[in-house]
């Protein structure tokens, strides 16, 4: 691993230098502050840093502190090498933002152990970095899976509060996701007359034995105050221990269909209406005719 000593006298630096090769370091030397924090720049800057206090330029305080300004996600891990070291200048180094310090004269070995301390918990948070980005990958290509679906897609924690939405879940509720992440499902989107149905099947998830329950219709309220129907499905989303995290609503909007088969059947209805209406007046002309026609045979 890359490491910068950051040492303004060069005999020491040259002592330290010859050891940390010979531990199979990469080095990089700066004489002065300014040097070192020139060299600390860019994506493959050292990620240990030796730093001594008191150089022209930058100090070591004010080096220590302009890293821990930059929030990088994998932070170089800095370890002071002075001659300071009374209690006061150890804390005010760790303050500022130091992991370790060390004092002049140093033993060898010490400043080995210390070093390979150093490289271990960089390793560490290098690894930890990679599986965020890898997480996080994963969270976006599952963001991504879930917007491209023509459904509502809505994930409910055990409060019932939501945890998670879709692009077209935000379009019919007319809402950006931001404005509906976090907020409850039954009290701020269900139409009061489903919303104890809605808790019973949240219920069940988590505390019965509900997988996967059949399609069920519920009304949902949108931004404008609209009312849009819903026939929803819900399932458990279980952890990799199958232990129940939340549950997961999906639905296709029904509205203009369940509307346009309600026309249709009034349309039937009033079909209907007429023809038996045309049927009864039909049978009464027949009537009256077969009435006309045996009055004038009686003539």
């Amino acid at each position: 691993m890359k490491i910068l000593i950051a040492e303004d006298n060069a005999g020491i630096r040259t002592v330290i230098l010859n050891m940390l090769v010979t531990w199979g370091y990469e080095v990089v030397t700066a004489a002065d502050g300014n040097e070192a924090w020139d060299k600390l720049q860019g994506e493959d800057a050292p990620m240990l840093v030796l730093l001594d206090w008191m150089m022209p330029g930058l100090d070591g305080l004010e080096i220590c502190r302009r890293l821990r300004e930059k929030k990088t996600p994998v932070p170089p891990y800095v370890l002071f090498l002075t001659c300071r070291d009374n209690t006061r200048d150890i804390v005010t180094a760790l303050e500022a933002g130091a992991n370790d310090y060390v004092t002049k004269p140093f033993q060898a070995e010490e400043l080995r152990a210390r070093l390979q301390v150093g490289l271990r918990v960089v390793e560490l948070q290098s690894a930890l970095n990679q599986r965020v980005e890898e997480l996080q990958l994963e969270r976006n290509r599952a963001k991504l899976c879930l917007d491209v679906a023509g459904v509502l897609l809505i994930a409910l924690n055990e409060a019932g509060a939501i945890t998670q939405v879709n692009r077209k879940g935000s379009e019919i509720l007319g809402y950006p996701e931001s404005e509906i992440l976090g907020r409850n499902w039954f009290d701020d989107f269900l139409d009061q007359e489903y919303r104890a149905e809605a808790r019973q099947i949240l219920f069940q998830a988590f505390y019965g034995n509900q997988g996967r329950r059949e399609q069920l219709v519920q009304k949902v309220v949108t931004k404008s105050g609209e009312i849009r129907i819903l026939e929803i499905r819900s399932g458990a989303i279980q952890d990799h221990t199958g232990r129940v995290t939340g549950v997961l609503f999906s639905g296709a909007d029904v509205t203009d269909r369940i509307q346009d088969e309600m026309a249709l059947r009034e349309s039937e209805k009033n079909y209907r209406g007429l023809f038996t209406q045309m049927v009864n007046q039909s049978g009464a002309i027949s009537t009256y005719k077969t009435h006309l026609t045996s009055k004038k045979g009686g003539s």
